[in-house]
């Protein structure tokens, strides 16, 4: 999940919270400071800043986020209508959604692979952690080719938060692998 699942103001301070390790270490350090002097600012006084992981979305939530119930508005009509084409296509190329925290990205890709898998495809929906966590896990247990295989034989391939990936040089060059295996399939 790439968005900030809630800030609280509280007598101790300002609470951020975030489902995801790798994005609460990002988030802390790229915009602490930032959030900690705007706080200050507003407020005229110093305020405590604490980062913490939330609670996972349960699962019935999740599954909750259709094509159907996205909310369309000028900011994300562009990749509305571009999902919306590729889950009509028989074997869609690749499509990248970018965007700012909340525009709802991960909203549109869940849908995909939920439209997609309502169609009879198989679909393999990750997240770059749990991708990069299965991939090492390969690797340590020396079960990388199967691994791979097992990711080819599915029909779509949806990542989620592929930017979480840049420090991690071996599973971003099995991810171009994929996409280069998905595009050879056409």
């Amino acid at each position: 999940k790439a968005a900030v699942d809630s800030a609280r103001l509280n007598g101790s301070g300002l609470i951020v919270s975030l489902s995801n390790q790798d994005l609460l270490e990002q988030v802390k350090t790229a915009y602490g400071p930032a959030i900690r002097s705007r706080m200050a600012s507003i407020l005229g006084r110093p305020v405590p800043l604490k980062f913490e992981l939330s609670t996972p979305v349960p699962s019935e939530a999740v599954n909750e986020q259709s094509l159907d119930n996205f909310i369309v508005g000028e900011s994300n009509l562009l990749a509305y209508k571009a999902v919306c084409s590729t889950g009509k296509q028989n074997r869609p190329g690749p499509l990248m959604l970018e965007g700012p925290v909340g525009s709802g990205k991960t909203h549109l890709l869940r849908g995909l692979g939920g439209a997609m898998r309502a169609d009879g495809r198989r679909v393999l929906s990750l997240g770059s952690v749990e991708l990069r966590d299965r991939f090492l896990a390969a690797l340590h247990q020396q079960r990388v080719p199967e691994l791979k295989q097992e990711w080819r034989d599915f029909d779509a391939l949806l990542l989620d938060d592929l930017q979480l990936l840049m420090s991690a040089p071996a599973t971003l060059e099995e991810v171009s692998h994929l996409v280069a295996h998905y595009l050879d399939a056409e």
